[in-house]
């Protein structure tokens, strides 16, 4: 742990091994992040938009979520089928049934 003062003006001196370690020189920015009892210092990158490229994209070698959910579920069901969609063999005989009545259907007498 490196013990740093900070002077009658708010001033810190940052040690020349940190400033080395982290390329930090005069002009140098720096963010300040507060959390519960602490503070820190972090460098900002000259070109913060050449420093985000490609930070959302995924790795190669990442797996999806998504596929592997709809692979357990294919699974399971069988032949992939969605729950509540009938088969063929169901889907003949539920043609022929009368739907039932609605509020919207003309009354019968």
């Amino acid at each position: 742990m490196i013990k740093i003062r900070v002077s009658s003006k708010g001033q810190v001196v940052i040690p020349i091994e940190v400033r080395v370690h982290y390329n930090i020189d005069t002009g140098t920015e720096l963010e300040l992040r507060e959390g519960p009892g602490y503070i820190s210092l972090h460098p900002l990158p000259d070109n913060p938009v050449q420093a985000a490229r490609g930070f959302l994209r995924p790795a190669q070698q990442s797996r999806s979520l998504l596929r592997e959910l709809l692979r357990d579920k294919q699974s399971a069901t069988g032949r992939g089928r969605l729950r509540g969609r009938p088969r063929r063999d169901q889907e003949d005989t539920a043609s022929t049934e009368a739907p039932p009545p609605t509020l919207f259907d003309p009354v019968r007498n």
